[in-house]
């Protein structure tokens, strides 16, 4: 019976042999980003941001790729019977570093630059007013993990932004900036998929 109970595990664990990315393979993924907030001034605020991704392994440890992004915000402030909601539509391009200390868990870095557009909108009591286009970029380095459940699919996490980010509206305002941003809105989490 010993035997037998040895060798179920052994097959079990045969079976799960996780995925090592191989030149050639092609990388989807999907991430997301979330915040939903309120303060005691009786302001909520709700973001989501969805980006899919497909890139192709040039070396084994190497990915590059392109993206897409949309991303929703509101806000609304009860004291002054105000909401503010916006809409950002993006893409780019990205390479990314994997670092793989074991078979199913991978560090990465991924270096990308983006831009989006986006429109946003104000409504009071008195009415609906729409607020100026944006425009951003942003060109910079997250890093990353991994985790290969399968031999094809991985969870991903990446936190932080090391990079420079700009953004101007067509109400003639800028500003841009180079530093590290470790604000809880640029964690985001994902799937990947090799094929």
């Amino acid at each position: 019976m010993k035997k037998l109970h040895l060798l179920v595990v052994a097959l079990f664990a045969s079976s799960l042999a996780f995925a090592q990315p191989e030149k050639g393979n092609i990388f989807l993924n999907g991430s997301l980003n979330f915040d939903l907030g309120s303060s005691s001034a009786d302001v909520s605020t709700f973001n989501l941001g969805v980006t899919p991704k497909v890139g192709y392994f040039v070396t084994d440890k190497i990915v590059v790729g392109l993206d897409l992004g949309i991303a929703m915000n509101n806000s609304n402030d009860k004291a002054s019977d105000t909401k503010t909601s916006g809409l950002a539509f993006g893409g780019g391009a990205f390479a990314r570093y994997y670092v793989m200390p074991k078979d199913h868990f991978a560090m990465f870095f991924e270096g990308g630059v983006n831009t989006s557009f986006g429109s946003s909108s104000v409504e009071t009591n008195t009415g609906k007013v729409d607020g100026p286009s944006t425009f951003s970029l942003n060109a910079g380095i997250t890093p990353g993990i991994s985790v290969y459940v399968s031999k094809k699919i991985a969870l991903e996490a990446n936190y932080g932004f090391l990079g420079y980010s700009y953004s101007s509206s067509s109400d003639k305002t800028s500003q841009g900036n180079f530093g590290l941003n470790l604000n809880p809105n640029t964690m985001r989490f994902g799937v990947s998929v090799l094929f």
